[in-house]
């Protein structure tokens, strides 16, 4: 639940930040649009009611947009707008993947994954962008409502379990103080008995003396009995009682178990199954850490298809992310287990290596390189050769983690200017 708010969150921001990019949008819109970006920006993480002014804005936006026709933007801006829009539907697409809501939200998040595929309309990525983000929030909420219910009813149930535990383990108690005074008196009667069977004159004496010892004795029979009803009608309770805490304990463990998925499914990208960016940070940290304390061998290296993009302007998002997915999988089936491989942005990925080999490390690569270019792509009966170029350098001096990731992002820009499948190991 977290998880999705967090994600919903970032995916409204991308949306505002969109929004005032554009010039074509009334001030006070704009300015209303800021000021909610910035309250959230201020205080953390924003509430639903900020979500939903914010979707509120956009939907005022995609009005205003959609049906003034004295704000249509020149062939230039609609040429920007329709790359922004063209990477809006890919990063939808990526959202629908990583939420996992179940029942009509669930298979109406997926029809709009399926109309986006089939259909790229600028307008209507718009439209289905608004409606994933509604469809988030109700989702987000009728979760929040769920848990809620859920952890009554959890609460419910160990207070009354508590309550019947406590109230069994009291009548346990008197049920033993009574055993005890029974067992006590049923020695006395039993002592006396025999008392009298050794002093008897006579037998009608004896028998005199001991028929009222036999009526007590009969008493304390019938007590007995009923303590042990009562005992058995208490094992039966507790019986129920386990049985109930065993339901409850099964329901925590299946929430447990969604919870856990959640966040194994936060750290993978959802297109290619590798580590996402945000998990490859984390570990970049712990890394970062050990390699302040050891100054040991800490390495990056970014791996950017060349043109990729190319492949989704002439032959779909579909096509393009069928390659990702490919040269995805060649990347992973050639690392080893000394690095760590997640994709980083877009079609980039990127390579951690903790092992101190730096040759072995560069042969790695051309490796990748090698086995990429040799993948045998084909998109509308034409075959496509993808290439890597790739740039490493390593941490040296007083480093930090953004230093590193700034120059490697910066360098790999330069470096696709020229010719592709390069590799610059600094």
């Amino acid at each position: 639940m977290d998880i999705k708010s967090t994600l919903l969150d970032e995916k409204i921001t991308q949306c505002g930040e969109t929004l005032l990019r554009m010039n074509s949008l009334p001030p006070k819109l704009k300015r209303d649009l800021q000021d909610i970006l910035n309250y959230a920006a201020k205080d953390g993480a924003r509430n639903i009611e900020q979500s939903i002014n914010l979707v509120t804005l956009y939907d005022k936006a995609v009005k205003i947009l959609t049906t003034n026709p004295s704000l249509h933007t020149s062939p230039t801006h609609q040429s920007e707008h329709a790359k922004l829009h063209q990477i809006l539907s890919g990063e939808l697409q990526q959202v629908i993947d990583k939420l996992d809501f179940s029942g009509d939200i669930g298979d109406r998040l997926s029809d709009i994954r399926a109309k986006i595929e089939l259909d790229s309309d600028s307008e209507l990525v718009i439209q289905h962008t608004l409606e994933t983000l509604q469809l988030v929030i109700d989702g987000t909420v009728a979760e929040r409502k769920s848990s809620f219910q859920f952890l009554e009813q959890v609460n419910t149930a160990l207070t009354t379990a508590l309550s019947t535990s406590q109230q069994t383990s009291n009548q346990a108690e008197d049920e033993l103080h009574q055993r005890q005074g029974i067992n006590k008196e049923l020695n006395g009667l039993v002592s006396s008995t025999q008392s009298e069977i050794s002093n008897a004159k006579s037998l009608s004496q004896l028998q005199k003396n001991v028929e009222p010892l036999l009526a007590q004795i009969s008493d304390l029979s019938k007590q007995l009995e009923e303590a042990t009803t009562r005992e058995a009608a208490m094992l039966e309770e507790m019986k129920l009682n386990n049985s109930q805490m065993g339901s409850l304990l099964e329901s925590t463990q299946d929430y447990r178990k969604r919870y856990e998925d959640q966040q194994h499914k936060a750290l993978l990208d959802p297109l290619t199954q590798l580590y996402n960016r945000n998990a490859f940070t984390d570990k970049l940290e712990v890394a970062f850490s050990r390699w302040i304390k050891a100054q040991d061998h800490l390495r990056i290296a970014i791996l950017d298809p060349d043109n990729f993009g190319a492949i989704n302007e002439k032959f779909g998002n579909s096509a393009g992310d069928k390659a990702l997915r490919i040269v995805a999988k060649t990347i992973a089936k050639e690392t080893d287990q000394q690095a760590t491989l997640a994709r980083f942005s877009g079609d980039q990925f990127i390579l951690m290596f903790l092992h101190q080999d730096n040759e072995h490390n560069k042969k790695l690569i051309a490796k990748i390189q090698k086995k990429v270019s040799l993948l045998p792509f084909k998109f509308r009966d034409q075959n496509i050769r993808i290439t890597l170029s790739a740039l490493s350098d390593c941490f040296k001096d007083s480093d930090t983690p953004d230093d590193v990731l700034g120059r490697l992002e910066l360098g790999i820009k330069q470096l696709k200017v020229g010719s592709g499948n390069q590799l610059i190991w600094l």
